[in-house]
């Protein structure tokens, strides 16, 4: 039997295994032409599509299909949309291991870890330029980066692995500098992991297996407090180890415990901790918990090697009742990833012994299982992400290599989106992050034979970047906006919500229109929302939808109003104003004429005024501004709405 190869396709959204008996004369077995293009009659493969039997011609650029009961219909389809980005390891053979983290001003960053103990290195990649961020040194010994986070105009990582401790640095693109000493001043601090923003302070916390795990935080990135006791104020607390998570006025934080059980903690402030979950939820073979929010409440979900993993939840914060024990009746599920796309939680497994799995919740009141036919007992475990409001994970698979699976909505199945091992090496065990960008999407793979290596994915269609609001009246909105890229844009989804949307409120914002088609690309659009309520603030969104329904990522949303005012007005100059973004780093302030041409944009400006110069008006002249944030991450929101003035004669 001939090694499995397996094609995909947006377009048709099928998922072929596609097995040729040895030996076998397909054509003369079907005894029928299968197209009129002379090279794909060598035919040597069947499929099976939907439960449709069909007919494959020879690997190439392109396939096409044949389905049995309709001769006339032939589909074409992509045969592999994935293609690899840079050389093994970045010309490293010892560097095994890749990680797509974050991205910053444009720029993707990756994280390298080498074996041979050459130390870590940083790349980035922006437009299919790639760049190594190079420091002056580490000191030699560490292996790897054990995380990253933006914070203002740099990009933190932690390295471990050195004899004095995790070390922190930051870099810019074209500086790269350590933030602090060496495990910030304690050598048992290893393996630092940013744990989030909050209120404008970044986490960081350091395993340590002496004193307990420690926790810091950093309003600029530059100076460091520690928040917590050594663990907690005990020493089994070796780490911090899962992103804090922001619950009902408090923020809350998991810790690794071996011996007796993982504890979870709260914060009202993120300085005084209470511990609210003790001794692993009563069995102390879980010795580690994850933390995540979803449809309003908090769940933990556990690591046990003994009985398989264990999933609890709470409303107060206080109380919790378990949810799933015994790891899906599976004790070798020792670990389950939590994450929550589209109003329903997914659950993937971790299992090193037969076969790791997908579960699938709304409410925890039942599970579903989920898991995709095609997976095996090779197939250990799994990684799940949310991708463009959509569910994808990738399998650790150390025989066949590893596969990528894609939740399809409008099938309700999912669908494999890789060939085994990206290019059918098996050595390509693991996909370890999938990481969406406008049009792509990014992975690292893990490879200890050839090393590392990066694949991209052109993936369609393309987000909206730009949507603001126009105008606006009592019952009208109009939205604007450019039409994205993408190879295949069907169609838009528009809705609005009470809240700003996000992917995780998506599911529940009231839907405006799912009709309005895409024009050419970068073409300016339209829509004009009548028969608005007449009281309330609302935001809209839009995603962009091909044809088999595959969403892309979630339009920036814009703000209804930003208090905007004028004050101070005067001839030649005037003071602009607006509300405060608690989210925001800094503003941008933009104004202009009344016929709309643009005088000036400030960046940077990190008060809630800008005050125009003396004389930089001109008298009795009508004049408009609006306003923008821009986070942490260096990213800028929507603009506001515009609000005008008229500059006082003479």
């Amino acid at each position: 039997m001939k090694k499995f190869l397996l094609c995909f396709s947006f377009l048709l959204g099928g998922c072929l295994l596609l097995i040729h008996p040895a030996g076998a004369n397909m054509l003369d077995d079907i005894g029928m032409p299968v197209s009129r293009n002379p090279e794909l009659n060598k035919i040597y493969q069947t499929a099976e599509i939907n439960g449709q039997e069909v007919y494959v011609g020879p690997k190439g650029a392109s396939h096409e299909y044949l389905r049995k009961d309709a001769p006339e219909r032939i589909v074409q389809i992509a045969y592999n949309a994935w293609n690899q980005q840079i050389s093994d390891g970045f010309g490293e053979p010892a560097q095994i291991f890749t990680v797509p983290y974050v991205e910053h001003k444009g720029w993707l960053y990756f994280s390298v870890w080498d074996l041979a103990g050459n130390d870590p290195e940083i790349w980035r990649v922006k437009k299919g330029q790639w760049e190594q961020i190079r420091p002056a040194g580490y000191g030699g010994g560490f292996v790897g980066t054990s995380n990253m986070a933006v914070i203002g105009d740099y990009v933190y990582y932690s390295i471990f692995g050195g004899a004095g401790g995790a070390q922190v640095w930051r870099t810019n693109g074209s500086t790269t500098e350590q933030v602090g000493a060496d495990g910030f001043g304690d050598a048992n601090n290893d393996r630092g992991r940013f744990l989030g923003r909050h209120e404008g302070y970044t986490y960081i916390g350091f395993d340590n297996d002496v004193s307990g795990g420690e926790l810091w935080r950093s309003r600029n990135g530059n100076n460091w407090t520690q928040v917590n006791a050594d663990g907690f104020n005990g020493a089994n607390n070796e780490g911090i180890i899962h992103e804090i998570v922001e619950y009902n006025g408090y923020y809350y934080a998991s810790t690794l415990n071996d011996t007796t059980g993982t504890e979870i903690w709260r914060s009202a402030n993120g300085t005084s901790w209470s511990r609210v979950s003790t001794n692993g939820f009563g069995d102390a073979d879980n010795d580690r918990s994850d933390l995540y929010v979803h449809n309003g409440r908090l769940y933990a979900s556990t690591r046990n090697t003994t009985d398989g993993f264990e999933i609890w939840r709470t409303k107060g914060g206080t109380n919790w009742t378990n949810k799933m024990t015994g790891g899906f009746g599976n004790p070798f599920n020792f670990q389950g990833q939590l994450v929550s796309v589209d109003g329903r939680l997914y659950v993937s497994t971790l299992n090193y012994v037969n076969k790791a799995g997908m579960w699938r919740t709304k409410k925890a009141k039942s599970w579903k299982e989920i898991t995709p036919s095609g997976m095996n007992a090779n197939d250990v475990c799994t990684t799940v992400n949310s991708v463009n409001g959509q569910a994808m994970f990738s399998t650790i698979n150390w025989i066949e290599g590893t596969k990528i699976w894609f939740y399809s909505k409008k099938n309700d199945e999912w669908e494999r989106y890789n060939e085994d091992g990206m290019n059918g090496d098996p050595d390509n065990d693991w996909a370890i992050q999938i990481v969406p960008r406008k049009k792509y999407i990014f992975t690292g793979l893990e490879n200890f034979t050839t090393a590392a290596q990066v694949w991209r994915l052109n993936f369609s269609p393309g987000p909206i970047t730009d949507l603001e609001i126009l105008n606006n009246t009592k019952t009208e909105v109009v939205l604007k906006w450019k039409a994205p890229g993408g190879q295949d844009r069907d169609h838009y989804v528009i809705k609005r919500y009470k809240e700003p949307l996000t992917e995780e409120n998506w599911h529940l914002a009231k839907l405006v229109d799912n009709e309005k088609k895409p024009r050419k690309r970068n073409a300016n659009q339209k829509k004009y929302i009548k028969d608005m309520p007449t009281k309330g603030t609302y935001y809209f969104g839009i995603k962009t939808l091909d044809s088999n329904g595959i969403e892309s990522a979630l339009s920036n949303v814009p703000v209804a109003i930003r208090n905007l005012e004028v004050d101070n007005i005067k001839a030649k100059r005037a003071t602009l104003k607006w509300s405060e973004d608690k989210n925001a780093q800094s503003y941008n302030v933009q104004i202009r004429t009344e016929d709309d041409q643009k005088l000036k944009t400030w960046k940077d400006v990190t008060t809630l005024e800008k005050q125009t110069p003396q004389g930089w008006l001109d008298p009795d002249t009508n004049y408009k501004f609006r306003v923008r944030s821009v986070n942490w991450n260096g990213e800028t929101e929507a603009w506001s709405p515009y609000k005008t003035f008229a500059t006082l004669p003479e």
